[in-house]
């Protein structure tokens, strides 16, 4: 259960936006979850077939059961439609075609959420950190540039 937490932290800190998906390529479980959401968007509301969309997936409130949340404001706002009918959708498209790692997803007013299949999950997380190797939790830059800090005391006596 802690890698559990501490993989969920650690993706949570992050921005965790999906412009493209590179289907060769292993990505982290959220960002498959997230490639599958707009997939999944984009068969319910054809019109924006081409439009890029971004989720934001959030913890959602305490009082409700579900690991991760996302709002439907942006996309209701692209069709025109009532964010709640948005949600509403959403939930009967996955209702019909599942999410490969959600248990359960639910509307509660605009915002959809997603409660996780605990294990498979688990099983993904331990994947993806075994494929990343050594590499797990850094951070590569394309233009490394040098950073100087100075500490500047009251008391620094030379």
């Amino acid at each position: 259960m802690s890698i559990l937490l501490t993989h969920r932290r650690y993706f949570a800190q992050q921005a965790l936006y999906l412009v493209s998906l590179n289907v060769n390529e292993f990505i982290n479980p959220l960002d498959t979850l997230a490639s599958e959401l707009i997939v999944g968007i984009k068969n319910v509301f054809p019109t924006i077939q081409k439009t890029v969309i971004k989720i934001k997936l959030e913890n959602p409130p305490s009082h409700i059961k579900a690991d991760y949340a996302f709002s439907t404001f942006l996309i209701s706002d692209l069709i025109g439609v009532n964010p709640l009918t948005v949600a509403e959708k959403i939930v009967e498209n996955f209702s019909k075609n599942s999410l490969k790692l959600s248990k359960r997803i639910f509307a509660a007013g605009p915002y959809v959420n997603i409660e996780l299949d605990k294990q498979i999950y688990q099983q993904e997380v331990l994947n993806h950190i075994l494929s990343e190797n050594n590499e797990f939790g850094t951070k590569s830059v394309k233009n490394p540039r040098a950073i100087i800090i100075n500490y500047y005391s009251s008391n620094f006596s030379p």
